[in-house]
């Protein structure tokens, strides 16, 4: 199990999901989900098109690690940090950072400030506890980029939900994996 253990991250990414709303709320948001409904076929091409992404993104920091030292390194710097996860853990904490980042990063403050200021928001987010994990910051600025954009072509959050959890996914149990889950 994870050094913060599940409860601890479940509680905290619920928290930002509330912060989100609330937010898109007193920001006059009317929904910070979609700008329009979706109708069943549209929501799983999102989801599907997404996961796509966020599985090309995981596969992608995958073989940096494997080409790129400095990768390596913060891949372990992160391994240590998260510590072991296993399968469940990384799927609960995937989908709950996915849902409760979009929400906040893409739903609400991108929806009020716009693209760039909430990408910046975003990466700020991810500043790190260690120095040795500064990539990491600025590899969650690209990926906020990347989630902004997609987020203003579909003009709603569920491919950048599915695209986040799933990169998150699969990247906690590769970081579980390293710590020894």
């Amino acid at each position: 199990m994870s050094r913060f253990g599940v409860h601890k991250i479940a509680a905290f990414y619920s928290a930002l999901f509330v912060v989100g709303l609330v937010v898109a709320r007193l920001a006059g948001v009317a929904n910070p989900f979609t700008s329009r409904p979706l109708n069943g076929e549209e929501l799983l091409v999102r989801l599907l098109g997404g996961a796509a992404l966020g599985a090309l993104a995981a596969l992608l920091s995958e073989l940096s690690s494997r080409v790129l030292p400095g990768a390596r390194a913060m891949d372990r710097a992160l391994a240590e940090l998260v510590g072991p996860m296993g399968v469940q853990e990384a799927l609960i904490v995937a989908g709950l950072s996915g849902l409760g980042e979009e929400l906040l990063f893409r739903g609400a403050l991108q929806s009020v400030f716009g693209l760039w200021p909430a990408c910046l928001l975003f990466m700020l987010a991810h500043l790190p506890p260690r120095k040795e994990l500064v990539a990491w910051t600025v590899t969650a600025g690209i990926a906020g980029v990347g989630l902004g954009f997609l987020t203003v072509w579909t003009g709603d959050i569920v491919a950048a939900v599915a695209a986040h959890a799933t990169l998150n996914a699969i990247s906690l149990q590769r970081l579980g994996k390293m710590s020894g889950a």
